[in-house]
């Protein structure tokens, strides 16, 4: 009975594996490290019939490539969609961790900027970011708008922090924690003047 094949630096266009890992699904799984720095488990049969060459920075690439055509590469549009990406899609971006990092996403229909661009036209001012109305949601047309920097900043999940039972959150996170819907605490403590204690620990009626 033949040895396992064994294809530790072996390289395969942008991946060069390290060594095995496992056996799913029948399928032998390699750890490889892309060029960028990315580690990725990758079936052998797709490392040898070629169907994997990176960990997908060169898609990202190709894409990026494609849409050059469009002539709107030296738009401030085009630098807002390029830094919407690596945000969310580059570990290595200073801000990975605030946005990819904790899963925020970038929708498959703005994966091309042609797309981006038909659904949230020119920037207004160069004051206008791309803001989403809900923090915890995913870049895409739903829930994305052109903002100002202050409006932007308003919308922040790391806006608001309260202190409650020796503990400081913001309000998105104390949402999070209680259940208790973030518009809900926000009305509580700024409408209804409640205190953090009683704002964070009286139950929503049914």
């Amino acid at each position: 009975m033949p040895a396992p094949l064994d294809v530790t630096g072996h390289r395969y266009g942008r991946l060069l594996v390290i060594g095995p890992k496992s056996v799913v699904k029948k399928h032998a799984m390699w750890m490889c490290r892309c060029d960028c720095g990315t580690e990725k488990l990758v079936a052998l049969s797709a490392l040898r019939q070629g169907l994997t060459v990176s960990c997908g920075c060169h898609r990202n690439e190709v894409t990026v490539a494609r849409s050059t055509t469009h002539g709107l590469t030296a738009e401030p549009e085009y630098r807002v969609w390029t830094l919407m990406r690596q945000r969310c899609e580059n570990p290595r971006f200073p801000k990975y961790s605030d946005y990819g990092g904790r899963g925020i996403s970038v929708c498959e229909r703005w994966q091309h900027f042609e797309s981006f661009y038909v659904d949230m036209g020119p920037r207004p001012t160069p004051d206008h970011e791309v803001d989403r109305i809900d923090n915890d949601g995913p870049y895409a047309p739903e829930n994305c708008r052109w903002a100002t920097r202050t409006e932007n900043c308003n919308n922040k999940r790391t806006n608001r922090f309260i202190e409650y039972g020796g503990e400081r959150l913001t309000l998105a996170e104390w949402s999070r924690r209680t259940g208790i819907h973030y518009a809900t605490l926000f009305r509580r403590l700024d409408h209804c003047g409640w205190t953090a204690e009683r704002a964070l620990t009286t139950p929503i009626r049914p």
